[in-house]
């Protein structure tokens, strides 16, 4: 399987992190640039200039180090969303888009949505599998990423599928499940 870490993303930022008890509204939840579109660097969106960014050695976007904003106690962060795009030339067919991030994520391919996990939680690499079937030519990516509370971290990679796969949506593995026989209890 071909596998291409998406190294170089135009990032834009960073937007109020805003709170659920008090402004009443979650930061992956606004949108500050409109229609999913083309980020350019040095396009400004919303009082926020574009720029380039390119992954640290592990492949990550490290928005903190980006932005400049450190931890803070709970809930009492300033800003809460950036903007990450990225492009790729493509060959037709099925890819997996392997992703991950601290806190929440939203993706789209091409302009259309194909990710939206708002759920805090810890970052783990290549946690989120999208399955996308790509025209050849120019894939644009635009990634959507909240922050609660702790670190802020994106990573992302695109694998070619030879052949037919499964995404196991619930990441439960079942021992001895083997094609063909039966099993009792839930599946």
């Amino acid at each position: 399987m071909e596998e291409r870490p998406i190294g170089e993303y135009v990032v834009c930022g960073p937007f109020p992190h805003g709170s659920l008890l008090e402004e009443g509204f979650d930061p992956l939840f606004v949108d500050w640039i409109g229609e999913p579109a083309r980020l350019e660097e040095g396009l400004e969106v919303a009082g926020r200039r574009c720029v380039r960014v390119r992954a640290g050695e592990r492949g990550l976007v490290d928005f903190e180090r980006v932005f400049g904003e450190g931890f803070k106690p709970f809930w009492r962060l300033e800003h809460g969303l950036a903007y990450a795009y990225a492009e790729l030339d493509v060959e037709g067919g099925s890819y997996v888009l392997l992703a991950g991030s601290e806190d929440g994520l939203a993706v789209y391919a091409n302009g259309r949505r194909v990710l939206m996990q708002p759920v805090a939680r810890r970052f783990r690499e290549d946690f989120y599998a999208v399955p996308l079937r790509l025209a050849e030519g120019r894939l644009q990516l635009l990634f959507k990423v909240s922050r609660l509370a702790g670190r802020w971290l994106l990573g992302a990679r695109l694998v070619r599928a030879e052949g037919p796969f499964f995404i196991h949506g619930a990441r439960i593995v079942k021992p001895d499940l083997v094609r063909g026989r039966a099993r009792r209890g839930p599946a």
